[in-house]
């Protein structure tokens, strides 16, 4: 809405203003549109977070990370890819949790197939696919493939 100097000069000067019509209140900024591009910001954060954990070898804190990155954002697909190369690693290397590794893989596969992904991303999805459908033990050492940034 413009300003109305008159108005406001008349306001000010303390003289009687007529009052033509009610002053209406400023709009107040919607709130949902900024917390939506602050946890689209923190899910960044805390993926770029999870790929410094997961190259110092701490494992617990990537996985850690990486899901608060998908809380945050549920469209955050690279985190997601992480995600499932993540536990499709663990689940190669722990025997002992394979089973439950495996599930959270083939959960975050599903919901990233239903996903607006980049070419980068697809063709990532399409290699953890694929290394999926092989047992866990057969899996190469090491790496599975570089994480998303």
């Amino acid at each position: 809405m413009p300003l109305d100097l008159d108005r406001e000069v008349l306001a000010l000067s303390g003289d009687a203003v007529p009052v033509l019509e009610p002053e209406k209140a400023a709009a107040p900024v919607p709130e949902a549109g900024k917390k939506k591009a602050k946890d689209a910001q923190m899910s960044l954060k805390a993926n770029r977070l999870g790929i410094k954990h997961y190259m110092s070898g701490k494992v617990g804190a990537a996985i850690k990370s990486f899901g608060a990155a998908v809380e945050f954002d549920f469209t955050n697909f690279a985190a997601m890819l992480n995600l499932a190369q993540l536990f499709l690693e663990t689940a190669r290397d722990d025997e002992e949790r394979r089973e439950g590794r495996l599930k959270m893989v083939d959960r975050y596969l599903g919901l990233l197939r239903n996903g607006q992904l980049s070419d980068d991303q697809q063709r990532k999805l399409n290699v953890l696919e694929r290394f999926r459908k092989l047992p866990a033990k057969s899996l190469p050492h090491g790496p599975l493939g570089e994480l998303i940034k």
